[in-house]
């Protein structure tokens, strides 16, 4: 295949899978997340946060329905990529009924930035009090310094417990937990439903178990277009984004996720992604389940630790896509948030 042809097939699956970047159903919630911001040189992000709610609930505060709490966790880089020095810097903003907010990260996150963001619903009336205010929705668009655009839903987290107005702090310890009594749980397994090798799409990962001197293990479990199964691993700490065609599998020296591994070393499905029609594959395809082993420090280890994901664009050029990982039913009750700077044997 000729570089013009290989280039307007990179084009067309791009373009292909545009859609999909806003196609991610959500139901509104008390608390979101958004897997990753950059305010890094050339990188702009803007979050958007919207309260469905119509009619206030404490309007001597000037119909005010609920404050919304961002922390944006910030991944210092370290001489090992995957074990970042997180930090967390905070902001709150009231929202009024039918409010919506836009703003770009760099304005009050600062600039050189990146990692990810959680924004809780809380009450105005009380200071740091997270409620139960299940009316939030929200999303994130991203600008490459190659002028890519991609955008993402955030994932959205259901106060469970008490009525609308009470404390979802359950446990009095001042986090967000997962646990299915506090806020919904994570899922037990993404997906990457499809990723076309060729577009060169990275991955943000987020680990919600144990805290930020936690390691989690990683395991994918892959299948290219021929039902070939491949695996590899990843150790991260805290947040990371990475490359998928830089995740090692099976001890050889490609990548389950690189277009010229799984051209060279994998077994084809013809039929699959023939951009030409000519009968024969044009770009490798593959799809992946992700999987925590377990969460370990140097005090304990924990089991399938929580974690939380999305394909961005990472720094490959115009062609950037991104879209919210699969999710399985079963859930995952070991996470929290906000546990910085320690061990968590309670977990």
């Amino acid at each position: 295949m000729n570089v013009l042809i290989k280039f307007s097939a990179v084009a067309l699956a791009a373009a292909a899978l545009a859609p999909a970047n806003l196609a991610d159903g959500r139901t509104p919630g008390s608390l979101l997340v958004y897997p990753v911001h950059n305010s890094n040189m050339g990188y702009i992000t803007v979050l958007n946060v919207t309260n469905t709610k119509l009619t206030p609930i404490l309007d001597q505060f000037g119909n005010v329905s609920t404050n919304v709490h961002f922390e944006f966790v910030n991944a210092l880089p370290t001489a090992n990529h995957y074990a970042p020095v997180c930090s967390v810097n905070n902001d709150v903003h009231p929202l009024t009924p039918a409010d919506t907010l836009s703003f770009v990260t760099r304005c009050k996150n600062g600039p050189g930035q990146e990692g990810y963001v959680v924004a809780t619903a809380q009450d105005p009336a009380a200071f740091d009090r997270d409620w139960n205010f299940n009316h939030l929705i929200g999303s994130e668009l991203v600008v490459t310094p190659q002028g890519g655009v991609y955008a993402l839903n955030a994932l959205s987290f259901k106060a469970v417990s008490g009525v609308e107005g009470s404390s979802t702090d359950l446990d009095g310890d001042s986090q967000a937990d997962f646990d299915g009594a506090e806020y919904e749980g994570v899922p037990d397994e993404l997906y990457i439903d499809s990723n076309i090798a060729a577009l060169g799409s990275s991955l943000a990962l987020i680990n919600l178990t144990g805290g930020t001197d936690f390691t989690a293990f990683v395991k994918f479990d892959a299948w290219n277009d021929n039902e070939k199964q491949l695996s590899a691993t990843l150790a991260f700490k805290c947040w990371v984004e990475v490359q998928l065609d830089s995740i090692g599998g099976n001890g050889g020296p490609g990548t389950i996720f690189n277009e010229f591994y799984l051209f060279n070393n994998t077994l084809h499905d013809f039929r699959e992604l023939d951009v030409d029609c000519d009968g024969v594959n044009d770009l490798e395809t593959s799809w992946a389940r992700i999987t925590g082993i377990n969460a370990s420090s140097n005090v304990e280890g924990i089991q399938d630790p929580a974690l939380l994901g999305a394909i961005t664009g990472g720094d490959r050029g115009q062609f950037a896509v991104g879209r919210l990982l699969w999710e399985s039913d079963a859930k995952q009750l070991n996470g929290d948030f906000l546990n910085f700077g320690g061990d968590d044997p309670e977990n």
